[in-house]
């Protein structure tokens, strides 16, 4: 997902859930695109329904992460386990 060119103190917020297992997970990139963590991948043999959205983040005055974006609304997929 690209909102257009990014300002230098902002970051892409990519949050992901797994639905089936209860895993959830946030991370930042400043790419195009994203690559899960490990740790995510099912290994239970069953298949999990994933879903992620991503936001546009900036530092507030106190260098947390803020949301200063609108987000991508949720999206979903099934990932098949190991």
């Amino acid at each position: 997902l690209s909102a257009g060119i990014l300002l230098p103190e902002e970051t892409y917020v990519v949050q992901i859930e797994d639905l089936t297992g209860g895993a959830t997970h946030t991370g930042v990139t400043r790419s195009n695109s994203y690559m899960l963590p490990t740790e995510l991948v099912p290994g239970d043999g069953q298949p999990h329904q994933m879903r992620w959205r991503v936001s546009v983040g900036a530092p507030n005055a106190e260098g947390a992460l803020r949301i200063v974006s609108g987000d991508s609304g949720w999206r979903t997929f099934t990932w098949q386990s190991r």
